[in-house]
């Protein structure tokens, strides 16, 4: 869950964003039900690659598009602003296990293991039309997914 802090009304009140930020975080970490807690700043810094959940909140990273200040509850907690409604905001097995079905001319029949990624939906899309695949996409299809030409 990303937080947005208001840089306007900050200024106004002649406040730092960074430091604003650097402080919510901390009081964040406190909280009950919280794993991890990290702000813009914490991604812009070199990534700590043993970090599983780290390495997956900076491929959504999107500076233009996130708030400064991001939790991650614990697992099977949720943190709810509704009554209704759900998530898949966690970066846990339980939340992230996505199903990908494909079916067409020259795919391989079966059920398979490994784990999926919705990233595998448009090559796989793009190669079922006879066309390119992108030599920059992320998470290639695997090799077997579909007959020899």
């Amino acid at each position: 869950m990303w937080i947005t802090l208001n840089p306007g009304l900050l200024a106004e009140r002649k406040l730092d964003l960074k430091e604003v930020a650097t402080d919510l975080a901390q009081w964040c970490r406190s909280q009950r039900g919280v794993a991890k807690v990290f702000t813009r700043w914490d991604l812009e810094k070199p990534a700590k690659e043993d970090d599983p959940i780290e390495v997956a909140l900076r491929k959504s990273y999107l500076p233009d598009r996130v708030g400064e200040v991001c939790v991650i509850p614990k697992p099977y907690y949720f943190f709810a602003f509704a009554m209704t409604g759900t998530s898949h905001g966690t970066p846990y097995e339980y939340d992230t296990h996505v199903p990908v079905i494909a079916l067409g001319p020259g795919l391989v029949p079966g059920v398979r293991s490994e784990r999926a990624s919705p990233e595998w939906i448009t090559p796989i899309i793009l190669r079922s039309l006879g066309l390119n695949i992108p030599a920059n996409v992320p998470s290639p299809i695997p090799h077997d997914l579909f007959r020899a030409p």
